[in-house]
């Protein structure tokens, strides 16, 4: 069919025909149906849906980089362990605080295995340093000289961290007035010293 012939059909509709009119309505509306969806409910899905892709893309490349990471994580994790315990660990070599009562009970238990008499025990005033604090103790022992020693020998292996000053040996006063028809006395020395412990500063 060429363009003559459907000019020709073309003008042989009337356009004042009611069936005429209806169809050429039907069309219109179609076309401004179409328009329509085309423009407000189209062309915004095929923005939603760009932005939906390039929001999965991201999410997709972030999760590749996570899964990657995944054998990295479980080994920090094992290492926090790991951390965790030598904190523990170091805590009790150089605890975060004075842990006074926690001194006193090893002081004893030591010196109960060790045969020694603690007499004393005086918390002294404490020393800042720069990155810790120098905690002292006043401490007055009766004993035998090898049961000190032995005592010693025992403080040294706590896992406290310690440090003894200021040493003063003398004998007990039962020697001295013991006479030769008295029994031994249970104890021939007293021991004075400071006893210093370290904890972190705050």
């Amino acid at each position: 069919m060429n363009l003559s012939k459907i000019l020709g059909s073309l003008k042989k509709i009337n356009i004042r025909d009611r069936k005429v009119q209806t169809i050429a309505a039907i069309v219109v509306l179609g076309v401004l149906v179409a328009v329509g969806w085309y423009r407000y409910m189209y062309q915004p899905l095929r923005k939603d849906l760009v932005r939906l892709e390039a929001d999965k893309k991201d999410k997709d490349t972030r999760l590749s980089a996570i899964l990657a990471m995944k054998p990295q994580l479980e080994k920090i994790k094992a290492e926090i362990v790991a951390k965790g315990i030598l904190l523990d660990s170091l805590k009790s070599i150089f605890p975060d605080e004075k842990e006074v009562p926690k001194l006193i009970h090893e002081i004893t238990r030591l010196a109960q295995a060790a045969n020694v008499h603690a007499v004393k025990f005086s918390p002294m005033a404490d020393v800042k340093q720069e990155y810790y604090m120098e905690n002292r103790y006043q401490i007055t022992m009766w004993a035998g000289y090898h049961e000190f020693a032995s005592f010693l020998s025992r403080l040294a292996n706590l896992r406290l961290i310690i440090n003894l000053g200021d040493v003063k040996l003398a004998t007990h006063p039962a020697v001295s007035q013991a006479t030769e028809s008295d029994a031994p006395p249970a104890y021939t020395v007293e021991a004075m010293f400071t006893l210093t412990t370290f904890s972190s500063r705050k």
